[in-house]
């Protein structure tokens, strides 16, 4: 009689797994989803920045991975704005720490130093997450450099 539980339960715990496994296939999206997903969200976000009078370059778009961070350059009048955009879940693991914020910081310098005509203008980084996806050290850097970095959660539509 014990051995028939103990292989009950074997036979429980392997359909357990099974339906655990095909569950989270389902669920998570592909490399090739999160990209369009990615670029979906920038673009959504390009168009509320174009709406609100911004000439904007979709920089993400333009040069893929090679866009240092900066999906976005939004300016109007004096000012210009270099956007980074995450459409990530809070109920997946990926957040923006203070490594990234501060990566990001680098890469806007290098890029006002590549393009001397920018210079002149009021620049700030603005990092736009469709949901609350910072960590608290992410946080405390943004706190830190509130004069050019700021945080806003935009939802995706």
């Amino acid at each position: 009689m014990q051995i028939f539980l103990l292989i009950i339960g074997i036979i429980f715990f392997i359909f357990l797994i099974k339906i655990i496994k095909e569950k989270s296939s389902t669920t998570k999206l592909s490399s090739i989803e999160n990209k369009k997903k990615g670029a979906l969200y920038e673009e959504h976000i390009a168009n509320i920045y174009k709406k609100d009078g911004y000439d904007v370059i979709e920089n993400g778009k333009e040069k893929g991975l090679k866009d240092d961070g900066i999906d976005i350059i939004a300016k109007k009048d004096k000012e210009v704005l270099f956007i980074q955009c995450k459409d990530w879940n809070i109920k997946n693991k990926y957040r923006i720490n203070h490594k990234e914020i501060q990566y990001m910081r680098m890469n806007v310098r290098d890029y006002l130093q590549k393009n001397k005509n920018l210079n002149n203008l009021e620049w700030s980084i603005v990092y736009i997450t469709s949901d609350n996806i910072l960590t608290k050290s992410a946080i405390f850097k943004i706190k830190e450099h509130q004069s050019e970095i700021s945080h806003k959660v935009i939802k995706n539509k």
